[in-house]
């Protein structure tokens, strides 16, 4: 992966997001160092503690930045139900319905399009970013040999029963929401 096409994942408020949290970390740590060079012992070790506490405070704001988690914060959930945040960035896209269904199909699942529609616009209208949706086999029972699947950001990846409720659990208790033959 080059520079160009990591720069091209990021726009320029996020980039530069970036560079002012690396200058203030920075920073923060030259501070640190000159303080170290004074006699003062008691106040180096202090400041050189609230100089680090401030660099993993910034490298945290960054990070949060840059990491979906659910549930999400006030803000966040702003910003998706403002239609700040595109709903196309969270939101499954119609071909991605239809691969989810052909795939469930094609392991086993006993579905109709209709209902991977029916959960996918119920949990995108509760403003889910992640969630995961548990179909039946052909003898109704979704623990057996069909997969079900995990969806974040508008994206499903198909998994075993017990790694969708797993990957939920992780989640901060995503929703799961199940859809019968």
């Amino acid at each position: 992966m080059d520079v160009t096409s990591i720069l091209s994942m990021v726009d320029s408020e996020q980039l530069m997001t970036i560079i002012v949290g690396i200058f203030a970390v920075i920073g923060y740590v030259i501070a640190a160092v000159k303080q170290a060079q004074k006699k003062n012992a008691e106040g180096v070790v202090e400041n050189t503690k609230l100089a680090l506490e401030k660099a993993k405070s910034v490298a945290t704001a960054i990070n949060n930045f840059f990491t979906p988690d659910v549930p999400m914060d006030a803000e966040q959930e702003a910003l998706i139900t403002e239609g700040v945040v595109t709903e196309r960035s969270w939101k499954m896209e119609t071909a991605m319905r239809v691969s989810l269904f052909n795939m469930l199909i094609k392991f086993g699942a006993s579905c109709t399009q209709d209902g991977i529609n029916s959960v996918v616009d119920s949990a995108e209208a509760k403003g889910c970013v992640e969630y995961g949706i548990l179909v039946e086999d052909h003898d109704g029972n979704p623990a057996t040999s069909c997969k079900s699947a995990f969806v974040t950001y508008g994206a499903a990846s198909l998994m075993s029963y017990s790694e969708v409720q797993n990957m939920c659990a992780s989640r901060a208790n995503a929703p799961l929401f199940v859809i019968g033959g």
